[in-house]
């Protein structure tokens, strides 16, 4: 009898799934497994070598392919990997809800057997499908299986997977064999290692073992380059390099995804622990080879000791996930030792995911938009629309307060939807007031760009609120656009195709050069604050701004200057040619009723360029 563990959040899905099954009732035992530590807690449990299936309908907090999330959700998403992966008997079987076919193909990377969407879903093919596995894992059981001091070779890519794939090269052969010569743990034989070397810890001695959880920066861009297995094959290979940096005394695992561990077993202090961090970094200064390629890369590396835990192995790799978190926000290879005021902040963090979703579902979310200044005719011709959240238990929110944590948690994108269906709604209502050339500038995040239906959803919101596409600006951040350059600029191209105009926002900041202006098909450039706050004074920012504008104009570009504050400032801009400006002298960021008493009010003021401003 072959078990099959049914990971769904809803009873009702697992009793459909066992009705589906009827026919294969002889052979399998279905078990329910509410959510995916429920699962887990399966996997772990000795099976005395006896196969099983993985029927898994990931939940949304774990979206099985996405590099996002807590370290719970992510750990618990590379545990189900690695439980499959380690283990030729173990087969997976994921129901997706996408049948986009990249998306197909990435769950197959990451470890899964067969991939089932939802809307193809076929009762038929879908038992053949657990008959074929049921089969494949029966035939593999009776394969010798491996001492835990060793990890099992990885699972291979399904036969389905393998077909369309040419046959491996003698070089890559080689290059495979030597990334194998270096045997490393799994997530699970990591934690009982850590485990042992806590039952050890003389608690009378100052020095003690230490975890180090190491991360690739930028790993999905190196993916994106290498393909997902072999980017994969790379942290082998990345493991392998710095494996001298660590001595043999200590021991490494491969966690799952980019993430690499390592116990130093011994007794070691802060010295010793710096010593090796440094040690590591040192080796990849001058970057890895892989496949005839050389990379250039860095970490972000988390520390902790059993002195910053009290529940064992899971809580101390945990720690130092955390640790290794909050060095991912410094630049360049980094390293923190983990500090329990890091648990407080991933406290506040997921309680402040939790109330941002539920603030996005009741509509609690306010949009504030912000007059820009035409300084040729002392008009408003555009505004920019500037998201709040009145939180009931936290009070007003600006976007710093909580935008980083819809990026990082993926809210951004159905928040982001949300903004440009009001902004359309308010410039309908305006259009009807007569201000019917007014342009919003609305803020574009670099996670909408992928969005397949991008496009269509944002000329959908544009259609339906009755208004023209070009009273429509998108900002993107310099950083953004510099990203992926190339995928940005198709992106740009598609929606512009839709009468849409984009802006270059916070520019100085970030990596593009004019250069680079040329080939974004943007119209207009934002100087950021920072280079405004001191041209009255300071006679080399005057010059660099007044470059700046020159240099943009001869582009074809509409220049704004943001961060206005003063009224020397304003004349400033003013005296070299800028086109507008936007900054609390001429008005804050208002909700949307005090800005159609302002554009009244405007609408009716002097023409003078500078008499809109609070000291005039």
């Amino acid at each position: 009898m072959l078990t099959a563990f049914v990971c769904t959040e809803a009873h009702t899905e697992f009793l459909k799934i066992r009705h589906h099954c009827k026919p294969l009732a002889e052979t399998l035992q279905m078990t329910w497994c509410p959510k995916e530590p429920s699962l887990l807690q399966k996997l772990s449990a000795p099976r005395s070598n006896q196969p099983c299936i993985i029927i898994w309908e990931p939940s949304p907090q774990i979206n099985a392919v996405a590099q996002h999330g807590t370290a719970d959700t992510l750990r618990q998403r590379s545990q189900i990997f690695e439980s499959v992966r380690e283990d030729p008997t173990c087969m997976l079987l994921i129901f997706s809800n996408d049948s986009d076919s990249k998306t197909i193909e990435t769950y197959i990377a990451a470890g899964a057997d067969e991939v089932i969407s939802r809307s193809e879903f076929e009762p038929v093919r879908f038992q053949r499908l657990l008959q074929g596995m049921a089969r494949r894992a029966t035939s593999l059981a009776t394969r010798p299986r491996f001492p835990v001091e060793a990890a099992r070779p990885e699972k291979t890519v399904p036969p389905k997977a393998q077909t369309s794939e040419k046959a491996p090269s003698p070089e890559a052969e080689s290059a495979d064999k030597d990334n194998e010569a270096e045997i490393f743990l799994n997530y699970d034989q990591f934690q009982t290692r850590v485990e042992l070397a806590l039952q050890q810890e003389d608690q009378t001695v100052e020095s003690s073992c230490c975890v180090l959880y190491i991360n690739v920066n930028n790993f999905r861009r190196l993916s994106q380059l290498l393909g997902k297995p072999q980017a994969r094959t790379f942290v082998r290979a990345l493991a392998t390099e710095i494996r001298p940096a660590i001595t043999v005394s200590h021991i490494m695992a491969l966690l799952g995804g980019d993430e690499i561990g390592v116990l130093l077993n011994t007794a070691v202090d802060d010295a010793t622990v710096s010593e090796i961090v440094q040690q590591i970094f040192h080796t990849l200064e001058s970057g890895i080879n892989f496949r005839d390629q050389h990379l250039s890369l860095s970490l972000a590396i988390g520390s902790a000791t059993p002195a910053d835990t009290t529940l064992g192995a899971e809580e101390l790799i945990g720690n130092a996930s955390i640790a290794m978190t909050r060095a991912k926000a410094l630049p360049g290879n980094s390293w923190l030792r983990y500090s329990r005021d890091f648990k407080d902040a991933v406290r506040q963090q997921i309680s402040l995911e939790a109330e941002f979703r539920m603030a996005l579902r009741s509509d609690e979310l306010e949009v504030y938009y912000q007059p820009k200044l035409e300084l040729a005719t002392g008009r408003v011709r555009s505004v920019e629309a500037l998201v709040r959240w009145p939180s009931p238990k936290r009070g007003m929110l600006l976007p710093n307060d909580f935008i980083p944590m819809a990026e990082s948690s993926g809210m951004i994108v159905p928040m982001g939807y949300w903004v440009i269906e009001q902004v359309c709604k308010d410039l309908s209502i305006l259009q009807r007031m007569r201000h019917n050339n007014l342009t919003c500038a609305v803020n574009l995040s670099f996670r909408q760009f992928h969005d397949r239906k991008l496009a269509e959803t944002v000329f959908r919101i544009i259609y339906n609120a009755d208004i023209a596409t070009d009273n429509i600006e998108f900002e993107l951040t310099e950083t953004a656009m510099m990203m992926d350059s190339e995928f940005t600029i198709r992106s740009l191209i598609e929606l512009r195709k839709l009468g849409l105009r984009f802006a270059l926002d916070d520019f100085g900041t970030g990596y593009a050069s004019f250069n680079n202006l040329r080939r974004l098909p943007i119209s207009t450039v934002k100087i950021d604050q920072s280079f405004i706050r001191s041209v009255s004074e300071v006679a080399e920012d005057a010059t660099l701004v007044e470059g700046m504008i020159n240099l943009s104009h001869g582009l074809g570009l509409n220049v704004v200057a943001e961060g206005v504050e003063t009224r020397s400032q304003l004349e400033f801009l003013h005296r070299i040619g800028c086109d507008e400006a936007q900054g609390f002298i001429i008005a804050p960021a208002l909700p949307f009723e005090a800005l159609c008493s302002f554009l009244d009010a405007a609408a009716s003021a002097s023409s003078d360029a500078l008499a809109f401003g609070r000291g005039g």
